[in-house]
């Protein structure tokens, strides 16, 4: 939520952020109706002063009348001024590009392997993911792991909870069912409302609940309406979320890239205000070592403002290289959200709201691709990642689905 001061003293930068972001949003409806609240507030706060010196009873009831109309003008005027206020966008940071992202960095070597297959089709991988029986059981884009990919699933969890534990991330096992609340504290209502499962309960018809797309909903709300003590205060939650995917019929359908559930460990940083861009970039350089630790080449992007989400200031990506598909794949997105999120949902330090950062330890799924993709030998088979040993009871996969 961006401070209401800005919206006031400074609409130029409100209207360039919108611009910037290729966003529809008439600003100035959005300062008028402002005006137009505060208006109503004043003369309603006159009036019930008034009433309260006032002693004749005809004129109070006169006043009365009039409180009541302003009182119904002002909830009109209220929702509409809510309706735009809540879909803009946080500042972003003036060294994003505007159009198009810009590669920061490469980072890792590129494997070589004769014939590289994308991971479906992999001889070793092949039977250890059932697409048939998944769509059977609860319809597309749901799939079964089999054997040795649910063995990588939680070795890839222990190796990234040990890994960021020992960088002082608290573990957190947060719930998947959010109300909403928690998805407008957070920023994702009402921008990425079609991207949402919503969840029925017959016994509480009035509260609205949904299951989460990332961990950063229940994580970020988890000090709503507090006053933090310390910072910075730091935690890796594991969960399995839920997207719809609204918007990606015909992309990435093959394989297990795009699923509507998949399981994920995020990491999440509240935040000195004066200290966030150096977390930020601190996150950054961990999430890198995380990702050279497991052997797997990818660049880093600094988004645009265009493909920003709403809370973001400024994000970084890192995509992953697929040899079996010849392209890149994001597996990371690092995110400053300032004071955006903290303000909606009323997380303060030292009187002052705080910050909030984000970035995707591990996205099970993609972190699978990635892995077997640039694993993979000409046989067919697949090594495993040598930091992934401890965790494993197997060094490869075999061209049939079986390990040693």
């Amino acid at each position: 939520m961006i401070d209401l001061k800005l919206i006031r003293d400074e609409p130029d930068l409100i209207t360039n952020e919108v611009e910037r972001r290729g966003m529809k949003l008439d600003v100035m409806k959005l300062i008028r109706l402002d005006g137009l609240r505060r208006e109503y507030q004043s003369k309603f706060d006159d009036l019930r002063a008034e009433q309260k010196r006032i002693k004749d009873a005809k004129a109070g009831k006169a006043i009365k009348e009039k409180l009541k109309k302003i009182e119904t003008d002002q909830k009109k005027v209220n929702k509409e001024f809510d309706l735009l206020y809540l879909q803009l966008p946080n500042i972003s940071e003036s060294d994003i590009p505007t159009d198009a992202d810009e590669e920061v960095k490469e980072i890792g070597n590129k494997p070589k392997i004769n014939d590289p297959k994308p991971h479906y089709e992999i001889p070793g991988i092949k039977p250890l993911i059932d697409f048939e029986r998944g769509a059977k059981v609860s319809g597309n884009r749901f799939w079964f792991l089999k054997g040795a990919l649910v063995d990588l699933e939680f070795a890839l969890i222990r190796y990234a909870m040990d890994y960021y534990q020992e960088k002082g991330f608290v573990p957190m096992r947060p719930p998947s069912i959010v109300n909403e609340e928690a998805m407008f504290g957070t920023g994702f209502f009402p921008a990425e409302v079609s991207e949402i499962y919503a969840v029925e309960d017959e016994t509480e018809k009035d509260a609205k609940k949904y299951l989460s797309g990332t961990s950063e909903v229940p994580l970020a709300s988890y000090h709503a309406s507090e006053t933090l003590d310390e910072l910075p205060v730091k935690y890796i939650g594991f969960a399995p979320v839920y997207r719809r995917e609204a918007g990606s019929y015909g992309k990435d359908t093959k394989g297990i890239m795009r699923g509507h559930e998949f399981d994920k460990l995020e990491l999440f940083i509240f935040s000195d205000p004066s200290k966030s861009w150096e977390a930020h970039e601190k996150l950054q350089k961990t999430a890198e070592e995380f990702w050279t630790s497991l052997g797997i080449p990818f660049r880093v992007l600094n988004i645009c403002a265009r493909e920003l989400g709403a809370p973001n200031a400024k994000k970084y990506d890192i995509e992953a290289w697929l040899p079996g598909d010849n392209k890149y794949m994001e597996v990371a997105s690092n995110s400053n959200d300032t004071d955006f999120q903290a303000r909606r949902l009323k997380i303060k330090h030292n009187g002052e709201f705080v910050h909030t950062l984000n970035n995707t330890a591990v996205a099970i799924g993609r972190a699978i691709i990635a892995i077997t993709e640039n694993y993979q030998n000409d046989d067919g088979s697949v090594d495993m990642p040598q930091v992934l040993h401890e965790h494993l009871s197997f060094k490869k996969i075999e061209p049939d689905g079986t390990t040693t």
